[in-house]
């Protein structure tokens, strides 16, 4: 039997600040037909490299969006959904020093494709709220985290996750 929830379990939906603090870096399996089928791809990786295991699995993900349906599948699959570790490049980061976003590549080292917007949980409120990277990050560093999709756009293409810094790594190039 796998146990390895981080393989098996992708998607946990998420409907407010509130739940996602409570995730408290926990999956939990969502039975849907297209989690299903991101789960087996990212299973059928478990004995590739992480980093071509990440590719396959934001292929996939975009390849479902850019679909006729992308918009449907977004909504319905990934809005408020915690999605595992994916691995990008920086673009840019707004601003340089103390970042509140960066811009990444995931797909090639050139094409920006997702938004990650630096946030911290404020239970109490119930709520997230914007915070500042504590430093710099320039153009072609490399970023690895695990967020949240709140916001999608088909053309130009972008995706924008909510990330807290503890499930963000910075590796300065």
């Amino acid at each position: 039997m796998l146990t390895n929830a981080r393989i098996v379990c992708i998607y946990q939906p998420v409907a407010s600040a509130s739940a996602w603090y409570a995730l408290n870096r926990g999956f939990m399996l969502r039975a849907s037909q297209t989690c299903l089928t991101v789960g087996l791809i990212s299973f059928i990786g478990i004995l590739a490299e992480p980093s071509q295991d990440q590719l396959r699995l934001w292929k996939n993900m975009k390849h479902q969006l850019m679909a006729e349906d992308g918009y449907k599948y977004f909504e319905t699959g990934m809005k408020h959904a915690l999605i595992p570790e994916l691995c990008g490049t920086v673009i840019s980061a707004t601003p340089s020093e103390h970042p509140t976003s960066v811009v990444l590549a995931l797909s090639d080292r050139s094409s920006a494709e997702v938004t990650v917007r630096f946030v911290r949980v404020v239970p109490q409120e119930k709520k997230l709220v914007g915070v500042a990277f504590p430093g710099r990050i320039n153009r072609g560093d490399e970023i690895h985290f695990e967020g949240i999709p709140v916001h999608f756009d088909q053309e130009p293409f972008m995706l924008t996750f909510d990330v807290t810094l503890d499930r963000l790594t910075h590796l300065a190039k």
